[in-house]
C-alpha cells in the first residue's frame, strides 16, 4: 500500500504536467482542482487495478464421485477495460466456456478472474488469453473458451467514430 500511495503521488504530478500543457486551469476552475489526483487514483485504483492487485483467490473443489459434472458450463461476465493503445474504455461481454476435469471453481470466480485480467490496459485480443490462461491456471483443465464481445471507445470516441461497433474475439 505505501508504494501504491507513492505511486499515485507520482501520476499524479504527471498528471498535473499534462493538464497544464493542455492549457487547462486547475488552480481557479473548481471544476479541474484536485483533478490529477483523482486521474491518478481512477487509474490505479479502478481502471489499471489488476496491474497492482493479486489474483483473485479462486479455492477449488473436487469435482469427481456422483456429482462430478462433465458437461459445458457457461458464465457469462460483464467487463470494462482499456485499450492500452488510446487508453479508451472497451466494454463488453466475456462468455467463458469449460469441461471440468478434476476439479471446479465456484461461479463467481470466474467473473473475479476476468475482470482482474480487464483491469490492466490490454488489447482485447491478449485478454480473451489473459482470462482463458488464468482459467485454466485456476482449474487445472485443458478445455477452456473465452469469447468476448465489446465496444471500443478507441473507435467510437475518436478515429472512425463509429457508434455500435463490435468487436468480437474468442480462445
Amino acid at each position: 500500500p505505501e508504494v501504491k500511495e507513492e505511486l499515485i503521488e507520482e501520476a499524479t504530478e504527471a498528471f498535473s504536467q499534462v493538464l497544464d500543457s493542455l492549457l487547462i486551469d486547475r488552480f481557479e476552475d473548481p471544476n479541474s482542482q484536485g483533478t490529477a489526483r483523482r486521474l491518478a487514483k481512477m487509474y490505479f485504483n479502478e481502471i489499471m487495478a489488476g496491474r497492482y492487485e493479486p489474483r483473485p483467490d479462486a479455492t477449488a473443489f473436487p469435482n469427481k464421485g456422483d456429482s462430478r459434472y462433465s458437461g459445458m458450463l457457461v458464465v457469462r461476465s460483464e467487463l470494462k477495460s482499456m485499450c492500452s493503445h488510446h487508453h479508451q474504455p472497451v466494454t463488453g461481454v466475456a462468455y467463458i466456456g469449460i469441461i471440468p476435469g478434476e476439479k471446479v471453481i465456484g461461479l463467481s470466480k470466474y467473473t473475479r478472474i476476468a475482470k482482474w485480467c480487464a483491469q490492466r490496459g490490454t488489447l482485447q485480443e491478449e485478454l480473451c488469453n489473459d482470462i482463458a490462461r488464468e482459467i485454466k491456471r485456476a482449474t487445472n483443465s485443458e478445455n477452456v473458451a473465452v469469447h468476448i464481445g465489446a465496444e471500443h471507445g478507441c473507435c467510437v470516441n475518436r478515429g472512425i467514430r463509429a457508434h455500435s461497433s463490435m468487436t468480437q474475439t474468442t480462445v
